[in-house]
């Protein structure tokens, strides 16, 4: 026995500890299955010779709870055919419900078949209730389907009419631009511009309508009626008393039949005021409903619970039959598993720890010294089971690993290639965004180059007809004359060349080296270079009087502000540019500057920063994306937004630095 015991496999070994153990389980197992049927076989003789009440009320209380949240889910339907399932749900529950009471009719009371009538009842005029609260909200939809036609064509009829009276200023402002002594001109110009901002004054009313008609109807409220009707009354006198401005243009009569047809659905009787009023009594009439039902299903609770008064002292008896039961077998299981833990500390001591455990120890020995690194390893364990075989397989594993470690160095010089390569392309990708950032300044003097052209051609055709003018005077001896026309002639040389180094100044290349930069120096520098792109149009820009230094290139930061005004100015039409800087915060480490216009805005979305994202048919979509990059590479930050009224906003945040 001994000997068997000593070159027994682990896994045979431990196997049969398992079976043993696996045994005993069993026994355990089927003295509690028996215990469990003794006790399942007492309690359902108890609950068939004492419970039958107890049993059919819970049937019952099972099935009312059901029936409830059928009621629940029908109460809270939003189209037909939800209502439909909902309904036949809750009449088949009502109906299974009614079947359990006819079925359980010896033991339970008959009042409830009464109460079971009372809600059939309730269940029909509810489904009644909200099959003309469905027939109601349809009507509103149709109603809401109205007003959103009836909106589509005001903006046409809008739309028509403000190009009509755009074509007309244009019209009375070029023929000011020829005759400027035309008072009459000038006065019907100002006349029609207060017209325009009359027929603007018309959009505000009618979204105005609009909303208060929408709202009024996704947002009931106890006075809503009453509300809207004062609130459109009062939009109507003051839509009437500016129509009477505007009527010489034949426009205007459809527009106000637009703006009647909404105000009347709100004030006519007829329309909404009678839909809402509908909608407010169905409202009440379901919530009392509601009240009835659930007043119903208490009274079914009370009944039953008057019924099962006396359970609690029944399950007492049931508790004692029970007990005395399981403290028998009870003792049965604790034999079984002082036995399994005896058991078990035999195996643990005689097997596992005289013949295991030293074993892995010193498996485990030599398993770290690998670790460690180590080569002068000796494994000395040896054996028929699995622990000998394991030690075989780390002598072997050792070998291996000695051959692999020369494999690994070689590895290794092969990576060290591979990192050499990926900085290589690293400095390629940052030069090829340096070389991009150029081509983005590049790109924004070009759009200026056409005006720039001018600001050139036409000093050097004054000064052409200066030096003709000189040499005459010069022909006369006029002396005066001729240093008054060299004078003229070294200013625009002067004004020549000051375009011409606001270009050359902007189109360098930055050095990459962040230092202090002065950020109204930057602002100012972007501003001038566009000069030749809102002088025409009496661009003004607005800044804050004092701007702390900060870190980044004035070259880069000076081109991000380019592209911010180039943006600008491209999105504001028919009105004179206007961009302002705002501080939004500061302290000592940081600066965050609101940069806005009061142009059409733009749709707040992550492609905007994308490159070749553009909302301009002819535009690379680099500026933003570019704008972003340079300000990462400054240590700020760059975001989109608008503003209360729906303009453009660029949010610029910089650090600040004290070393100046």
């Amino acid at each position: 026995m001994k000997t068997w015991f000593k070159h027994l496999d682990l896994s045979t070994g431990l196997q049969l500890s398992f079976l043993v153990s696996v045994l005993l389980c069993l026994f355990v197992g089927g003295v509690g299955l028996y215990t469990w049927q003794q006790q399942r076989s007492e309690i359902n003789f108890a609950l068939d010779q004492d419970f039958p009440k107890v049993q059919a009320a819970f049937q019952t209380e099972e099935q009312i709870n059901i029936l409830q949240n059928a009621f629940v889910h029908l109460v809270n339907v939003k189209n037909t055919n939800d209502k439909v399932a909902r309904y036949n749900n809750a009449k088949q529950q009502l109906t299974t419900l009614k079947e359990l009471i006819i079925e359980l009719n010896e033991n339970l009371d008959d009042q409830l078949t009464d109460l079971l009538h009372q809600q059939s009842q309730l269940l029909e005029q509810i489904s009644a209730n909200i099959t003309a609260t469905l027939t109601l909200n349809e009507e509103l939809n149709k109603t809401v389907s109205k007003i959103n036609w009836l909106h589509n064509d005001f903006h046409n009829e809008f739309t028509a009419l403000l190009q009509e009276m755009s074509w007309q200023q244009s019209t009375l402002a070029n023929n000011i631009a020829l005759h400027p002594q035309n008072t009459q001109k000038v006065e019907q110009l100002k006349k029609l511009q207060q017209e325009l901002l009359l027929v603007y004054d018309f959009t505000n009313y009618e979204e105005q309508i609009i909303t208060e008609l929408r709202t009024q109807i996704t947002e009931p409220s106890q006075n809503s009626a009453v509300r809207l009707h004062n609130y459109l009354s009062y939009l109507s006198l003051l839509i009437n008393n500016r129509i009477a401005l505007l009527d010489k243009h034949s426009s205007i009569i459809t527009i106000q039949q637009i703006l009647t047809e909404l105000i009347r659905f709100g004030l006519n009787p007829q329309e909404l005021p009678t839909l809402f009023s509908l909608r407010t009594d169905l409202h009440q009439q379901q919530q009392q409903l509601i009240t009835q039902s659930e007043s119903v299903f208490d009274a079914f609770r009370q009944r039953i619970n008057t019924q099962i008064g006396n359970s609690k002292n029944q399950l007492h008896l049931l508790h004692n039959i029970v007990e005395k039961s399981t403290q028998f077998n009870g003792v049965l299981i604790l034999l079984a598993m002082l036995l399994a833990c005896i058991f078990v500390i035999a195996v643990n001591f005689f097997y596992i720890r005289l013949r295991l455990l030293k074993r892995f120890q010193q498996l485990n020995q030599a398993v770290v010294q690998l670790t460690n690194g180590e080569d002068d390893v000796k494994i000395a364990i040896y054996g028929n089971d699995e622990l000998g075989r394991i030690a075989k397989l780390l002598r072997l594993f050792l070998f291996e690993m000695q051959k692999k470690t020369q494999e690994l160095e070689l590895r290794n010089q092969i990576l060290l290639d591979e990192i050499d390569y990926r900085i290589k392309v690293q400095t390629a990708l940052e030069n090829t965004q340096n070389e991009l950032t150029q081509a983005a300044k590049l790109a924004a003097v070009g759009k200026t180059l056409t005006s720039i052209s001018h600001e050139i051609t036409q000093p050097l055709n004054a000064m052409n007809a200066y030096l003709f003018s000189a040499k005459r005077a010069v022909k006369k001896q006029n002396i005066d004359a001729v240093l008054t026309y060299l004078d003229k002639i070294n200013h625009l040389v002067e004004r020549t060349a000051l375009i011409v180094k606001r270009l050359r100044q902007f189109s360098r290349q930055g050095s990459g080296k962040i230092q202090a930069v002065n950020l109204t120096d930057c602002i100012q520098s972007a501003w001038e270079l566009l000069e030749t792109q809102h002088k025409n149009r009496q661009g003004r820009l607005t800044i804050p009087a004092q701007l702390p230094y900060i870190l980044g290139e004035d070259v880069l930061i000076e081109q991000v502000f380019v592209n911010l005004f180039l943006n600008s100015l491209e999105a504001i039409e028919h009105v004179a540019p206007h961009i302002c800087i705002e501080i939004a915060n500061i302290d000592e480490n940081c600066i965050r500057l609101w940069v806005s216009d009061n142009g059409k805005g733009w749709p707040l979305t992550e492609k905007l920063l994308q490159p070749f994202a553009s909302s301009k048919s002819i535009n690379l979509g680099l500026g933003l994306s570019i704008s972003q990059s340079i300000m990462e590479q400054c240590q700020g930050e760059l975001r989109i937004a608008s503003t209360l009224e729906h303009n453009a906003l660029i949010i610029l945040t910089f650090k600040v630095t004290q070393d100046v």
